[in-house]
């Protein structure tokens, strides 16, 4: 098992992070998508969305160590729009 500096992971590790944080993001973009087209929820309205703070920590780090913070965001904004569809497709009876 080779060891390896946390600031400078080798290029195959960087390739995988990388990688997984492209999949994330276009797993979703592709449900805000369809919640745009099938629900009128845009989810650049959304709190979820609009809260960057977790964001900005993460920018200062290095990618291997914002990886988490990063994916952590864009399943808040995923949760977020599933609730908002939720919300919008109840109704009163």
């Amino acid at each position: 098992m080779k060891f390896y500096d946390t600031e400078n992971p080798p290029a195959g590790k960087l390739g995988r992070i990388r990688l997984s944080l492209a999949q994330a993001f276009i797993d979703m973009l592709l449900e805000a998508y369809d919640a745009l087209l099938h629900h009128g929820v845009n989810y650049h309205t959304l709190p979820a969305y609009k809260d960057q703070e977790l964001l900005d920590k993460a920018a200062t780090l290095p990618i291997n160590q914002a990886h988490d913070s990063f994916i952590t965001w864009m399943g808040r904004v995923k949760n977020d729009i599933r609730a908002a569809v939720r919300r919008k497709g109840f109704h009163k009876v």
